[in-house]
């Protein structure tokens, strides 16, 4: 608070000396209030809970992988074939996390970061109606390329939208993808049938980069794309894997 004094100046003379002498006397403060105007700082507290609302799928996922990491939990892909008995062992064995398959039709599993997704089969990535449809229940498997079991590219893709509240919706399944690194297993189940995959490469290209796109016959290869950096639309960060050599035998 700020006080305006009021001062009152009185003049009078000396009786011994005849001087004159001016005399200041302070009186009546006046207090003068601040004005607070509410409106800037709610307007900049609502954005931030904004940010924080839009980017919240973003944030579990991270705060979610952390403490996994922090309790060096192990986590595994449950085998379709396995038998009831042994997998209720699994499940009751500390520090093990069992990711059991959404769609035994179709998905895709990532036992290092905890992915555990649906995917949706011959999804055209150059229609943006097909594929946004299609990322709100899992992520997209691009038309043209070849499925699992077969000799060649299989691109699975997990957002492309150019709306930042968007980016979060479509991005949050693969978010951490960014931690997938060389050596690391990927799971497909196709048919009710589990191909293991490991990594080989991750790169980060431009979004006009669209050749990974196109089928390639010959090698079994798993493509998968993202934005990158996470919750931005600027890059595409891709992840390479061929087949485990252990899962050929298998098959």
């Amino acid at each position: 608070m700020k006080q305006d004094n009021k001062i009152t100046i009185y003049q009078y003379g000396d009786p011994l000396t005849g001087e004159i002498i001016l005399s200041e006397l302070v009186s009546n403060p006046v207090v003068k209030r601040k004005n607070f105007n509410f409106v800037p700082q709610a307007f900049f507290l609502g954005g931030i809970l904004g940010l924080v609302l839009i980017f919240s799928p973003l944030i579990f996922k991270e705060a979610q992988y952390r403490l996994s990491a922090f309790q060096n939990e192990k986590v595994i892909v449950a085998d379709l074939n396995t038998k009831k008995g042994s997998f209720g062992q699994l499940l009751h064995q500390p520090g093990i996390k069992i990711l059991k398959p959404v769609d035994p039709w179709f998905s895709l599993l990532i036992p290092k970061i905890g992915l555990n997704t649906k995917i949706l089969a011959n999804v055209n990535p150059a229609d943006k109606n097909q594929y946004d449809q299609a990322l709100k229940s899992g992520v997209a498997h691009a038309s043209g390329t070849y499925l699992p079991g077969e000799k060649g590219r299989i691109f699975l893709f997990g957002h492309s939208t150019d709306y930042i509240w968007n980016v979060p919706r479509f991005n949050a399944v693969f978010y951490l993808l960014k931690e997938v690194s060389q050596g690391d297993e990927i799971d497909l189940i196709y048919q009710g049938k589990r191909y293991i995959y490991q990594v080989t490469d991750r790169k980060v290209v431009k979004p006009s980069e669209v050749f990974y796109l196109k089928p390639k016959w010959g090698n079994e290869e798993v493509v998968l794309q993202t934005c990158y950096p996470p919750g931005t639309t600027w890059l595409r960060l891709l992840i390479f894997a061929q087949p485990k050599i252990s899962s050929l035998a298998q098959n």
